[in-house]
C-alpha cells in the first residue's frame, strides 16, 4: 500500500521528535509499502489452491458420474485413488519438506490443510467404492478417519479437525445406528464429550473448531431420542445445563452458545409434550425467544463491559 500524505507527515513528525530514527522510519515505510501487495498475491495463490483442490474433487465426481456404468469397479477405484494421490501430492508440494509442515502458517498452511482434508474424502470414497457389496459401511468411514487423522498429524489445522470430526461421526453412525436408538444416542454423546474434552484440554490445534464439532455431536446424540419425547428433551436439557456450567468454569462463549441452543430445543419440546401438542406454533416461537433472551441475558451480564474496557 502507498502511504498517504498524512501518514508520511505523522511519520516525519515522529522522526523530528526523536521517537524514530531516519533508518527506522524508512524501515516502517518499506514494510507498510510492501505488505499489502504481497498479501494480495498470497490471497490470490490461496484462492487458486482452493479452486484447484475443489476442481480435482469435482472432476473426479463428474468423471465417475458420467462414466460410472462404463467403468469397472477397479477403474472407479483407480480414478478416486489418483484424485487422492493428486490432492495429497499437491499439498505436499506446496508445503515443502515434510519436516517443515508443522511449522507452516498463513496462506500455505491453510491451503495444505484443505488439500489434505479433501484427500481424506476421496480416499474414503475410493475405499467405499472398492469394498464388496456385503462389506460393512463402517470400513469406508474408518478409512476416512485414518486419512483425516494422518493429515491432521502432518499439519494440525482446522480443516483436519473438521474432516476427522466428520469421519468420527460417520464411524459411529455406520457402526452403531443398527443397534438401536439408545446405543446410538449414547455413542454420539460420548463422541461429543471426547471432542469437547480434547478442545477444552488444549489438545487440538484448532481449539474452537474442535469444540464446535464436539457440541454439535453431543446435541445430535441428545436429540436422537426425539421419537421418545421425554428422553429427547430431558437429555437435551441436562446437556444444556452441563454446557452452561462449563461456560461458568471456562468462560468459553461456544459453551454458552451450545447451552442456549440446547435450552431452545428442550423447553419447547417439553411444553409441547406436557400440553399434548396443543401448543400453537406462535407460542412455541415466543417460548423459544423467551429462552434465548433469558440465557442470552445471562451470558451478556457475565461479559458485561466496564467503562475502562469499552
Amino acid at each position: 500500500m502507498t502511504l498517504t500524505a498524512r501518514q508520511r507527515t505523522a511519520l516525519r513528525g515522529l522522526v523530528d521528535r526523536g521517537v524514530l530514527t531516519d533508518a527506522q522510519a524508512e524501515a516502517v515505510t518499506a514494510e507498510l509499502g510492501g505488505a499489502a501487495p504481497g498479501g494480495r498475491r498470497g490471497t490470490l495463490w490461496e484462492v487458486f489452491g482452493y479452486l484447484g483442490g475443489v476442481l480435482v474433487l469435482g472432476g473426479a465426481a463428474l468423471l465417475l458420474g458420467t462414466t460410472w456404468d462404463e467403468l469397472s469397479r477397479t477403474g472407479q477405484v483407480l480414478v478416486l485413488a489418483l484424485a487422492t494421490a493428486a490432492l495429497a501430492a499437491a499439498g505436499g508440494f506446496i508445503g515443502g519438506a515434510p519436516r517443515a509442515w508443522r511449522l507452516l502458517d498463513g496462506v500455505r498452511a491453510r491451503v495444505v490443510a484443505v488439500l489434505f482434508a479433501l484427500a481424506s474424502v476421496t480416499g474414503a470414497w475410493a475405499v467405499g467404492t472398492g469394498l464388496p457389496d456385503d462389506a460393512h459401511d463402517v470400513l469406508w468411514a474408518l478409512a476416512g478417519l485414518v486419512l483425516a487423522l494422518a493429515g491432521y498429524a502432518a499439519l494440525p489445522a482446522a480443516p483436519g479437525v473438521l474432516a476427522a470430526g466428520g469421519f468420527s461421526a460417520a464411524v459411529v453412525h455406520t457402526g452403531v445406528v443398527d443397534l438401536g436408538d439408545w446405543p446410538y444416542s449414547a455413542a454420539m454423546l460420548a463422541l461429543g464429550a471426547v471432542w469437547t474434552g480434547l478442545a477444552l484440554g488444549g489438545l487440538l490445534a484448532a481449539r474452537r473448531v474442535g469444540l464446535a464439532v464436539g457440541l454439535v455431536l453431543a446435541l445430535i446424540g441428545a436429540q436422537w431420542q426425539v421419537s421418545e419425547p421425554p428422553w429427547a428433551y430431558l437429555l437435551t436439557f441436562l446437556l444444556a445445563v452441563v454446557l452452561l456450567a462449563g461456560f461458568l468454569r471456562w468462560d468459553e462463549p461456544l459453551l454458552l452458545a451450545g447451552g442456549v441452543v440446547g435450552m431452545t430445543l428442550a423447553v419447547p419440546e417439553a411444553v409441547w409434550d406436557w400440553t399434548g401438542g396443543r401448543l400453537s406454533a406462535p407460542l412455541i416461537v415466543l417460548l423459544a425467544g423467551a429462552v434465548l433472551l433469558l440465557v442470552g441475558g445471562f451470558g451478556l451480564r457475565r461479559h458485561r463491559r466496564t467503562p475502562s474496557t469499552e
